[in-house]
């Protein structure tokens, strides 16, 4: 049994971080707080992990991915996770169904059928996987239509109204509580488009944050100025286009080098992996992705 154990092959938390495709720090995080791995330690007490828990790490950080908690998943077996995401995926083929119905209710210009829609996917998935799968989607969707001339520009614009109305309606519904974290919602200076920002207070409000949600088109300085003001912990910044990307750089690097250090900044919307390089920013490539994040950065914030 012994010549077994010295024959398991062990690796480092650096390796174990590399092949599970989860950081040192996340694995850390994770095995401290929900004990989803128990490595050994060599003589030098370094984390030694095997085989194993490589597998455990990688099916844990697939479940992250599409968006579901690990606390939720740090209480079930590989074989449960793996029946989730499938799962998960058949009703992400039948999100396509919801696609379908808002694109009808598009062509009628039905307002009122939209929102129902929105509102039975909420029901059927949760307000924040719905946003990602329907509402976002949908949006997306259109946009391409409309790029490739299958849309007009007043369907687009009726789209994101309808849109924009239930994502406001949904974020007026958290109570607010200046009690909790403060977040700061908005888009660099030049970036107009807001609905991603939208979507993200209400990914914040889900979250616990006291979320100041502030539209579009902020200037850095004023950032600097509301996060300072109110001792936020966090500022959320959506960046759909990159527009000018030598003014959003510029507007980035002033927040890098100016923004609290107790204050987090974290990119969204689908050109922020472009700006996302310094080791100060946190990427979140889907509202799902941002909540989960902001659900432990909350709980690391309460228990200090």
């Amino acid at each position: 049994m012994e010549d077994l154990e010295y024959m398991t092959k062990r690796y480092s938390i650096r390796m174990a971080a590399q092949l599970s495709g989860l950081t040192p720090l996340l694995i850390r995080t994770w095995e401290n707080r929900y004990g989803v791995v128990k490595p050994t330690r060599s003589e030098g007490n370094q984390r030694q992990y095997t085989d194993e828990d490589i597998i455990r790490l990688r099916t844990l950080g697939q479940g992250v991915d599409k968006g579901f908690r690990i606390g939720q998943l740090s209480g079930m077996s590989n074989d449960e996770i793996s029946a989730l995401l499938k799962e998960k995926k058949q009703m992400q083929k039948k999100g396509s169904d919801y696609l379908s119905l808002c694109f009808h209710a598009l062509e009628d210009l039905d307002s009122s059928l939209l929102e129902n829609i929105f509102e039975s996917a909420v029901i059927e998935k949760g307000l924040i996987q719905a946003i990602d799968e329907v509402l976002l989607a949908f949006l997306t969707r259109v946009g391409e239509g409309w790029n490739q001339g299958e849309w007009q520009i007043y369907q687009e614009h009726f789209a994101s109204e309808t849109v924009k109305s239930f994502l406001s309606a949904k974020f007026q519904s958290y109570q607010k509580n200046r009690d909790n974290p403060y977040a700061v919602v908005s888009t660099p200076s030049g970036q107009v488009h807001d609905i991603g920002a939208a979507a993200a207070a209400v990914a914040a409000a889900a979250a616990g944050f006291h979320v100041l949600y502030l539209g579009s088109d902020i200037p850095p300085e004023e950032l600097i100025n509301i996060v300072s003001k109110t001792q936020a912990s966090v500022l959320i910044l959506s960046i759909v286009f990159p527009g000018s990307p030598v003014q959003v750089k510029r507007d980035l690097d002033i927040l890098h080098s100016k923004l609290p250090d107790s204050c987090s900044l974290f990119l969204g919307g689908s050109s922020a992996q472009f700006f996302s390089s310094s080791e100060r920013t946190k990427l979140s490539r889907s509202i799902m992705e941002l909540m989960n994040q902001l659900l432990l950065l909350r709980e690391e914030i309460i228990s200090r």
